[in-house]
């Protein structure tokens, strides 16, 4: 049975909203590369209340970021392409900020962000990091979000995987062209 992170990821991924973080492959006796998830997750609704998404993800309402300064809108009534989960959406913080969520072991965790553009009208006219315990790699590097999606009100998400040994995995959002932005965060542990 797939997750309900497996089915927005394949959605994402089906719409071309994003690439894989790392390739899965069918193996010759018919089993896969992909990493084995763990029963940990943490969901995020940044800036907004609890939110249960369509698939069933249950996004907790944000107490507050750890560190930084963020600014949160609501924007009710706007439509978001490519989802069905407009009210995940249309919650953000911006600014440059941190989270600090507990993670229960050391280990690898995937980290998915729920974007949107609400403002920018061309490309980089918002550019920014989010950096996974101290590093901005991968899609997570040079965010352009109209860049990327080539519009407003567009949802993207990014996933990329992270090793935290120090039971806080750190999530840092900071601008280099206006600021970092975000709708949701997801963390699921990866076993093995």
């Amino acid at each position: 049975m797939r997750s309900a992170l497996q089915t927005l990821l394949g959605a994402a991924l089906a719409l071309g909203c994003v690439a894989p973080a790392s390739a899965q492959t069918t193996l010759p006796d018919g089993g896969s590369n992909e990493p084995e998830k763990s029963g940990f997750m943490k969901s995020i609704n940044v800036g907004g209340g609890e939110y249960v998404a369509k698939d069933g993800t249950v996004f907790e309402a944000d107490t507050g970021i750890d560190d930084g300064w963020m600014n949160t809108r609501s924007r009710s009534g706007v439509s978001v392409e490519g989802t069905d989960d407009d009210a995940l959406y249309i919650d953000y913080g911006y600014g440059n900020f941190s989270y600090d969520i507990a993670v229960p072991n050391e280990g690898d965790y995937q980290v998915t962000l729920f974007l949107t553009e609400p403002w920018a009208r061309k490309s980089g006219q918002r550019v920014f990091d989010v950096e996974l315990e101290g590093s901005a790699f991968g899609s997570l590097n040079d965010i352009d979000l109209f860049g990327t999606t080539g519009t407003k009100w567009k949802a993207l998400t990014l996933t990329e995987t992270v090793h935290v040994s120090d039971g806080v995995l750190d999530i840092d959002l900071a601008g280099s062209v206006n600021y970092g932005i975000v709708s949701g965060i997801s963390v699921l542990a990866l076993l093995g």
